[in-house]
């Protein structure tokens, strides 16, 4: 019976674990499709989320000082290559001088 009772819960471990990474191919694979469609959309002039930004910063190795992550995180909603939006969150607006060179040099990274 106790064999029974281990085999048992060794299968639904190891079912556990394939969903679970099923899970997470799926979140990769969501998540390059959206890096996908964020590069093209920067690429023809349109506005990106911030995060997506980090992300395509990343994917090209583009290091970003912590700050600026943090400054685009919480005070910057969208980048274009031409603007910065910030979010309405705030009374103060940002220093975004960081910000413009890494959309300068993501921009040189694409062409």
């Amino acid at each position: 019976m106790r064999a029974l009772r281990t085999a048992e819960t060794r299968e639904q471990q190891r079912l556990l674990c394939e969903r679970e990474e099923h899970r997470r191919q799926a979140e990769e694979r969501e998540r390059q499709e959206a890096l996908f469609r964020a590069e093209k959309a920067f690429r023809a002039g349109d506005f990106i989320a911030s995060e997506l930004f980090i992300g395509l910063c990343g994917k090209y190795g583009i290091e970003i000082h912590p700050r600026t992550i943090g400054i685009l995180r919480t005070r910057i909603a969208r980048v274009s290559p031409t603007h910065i939006q910030c979010k309405n969150c705030c009374t103060r607006t940002p220093s975004v001088d960081k910000c413009s060179r890494l959309i300068d040099w993501l921009m040189k990274e694409l062409r």
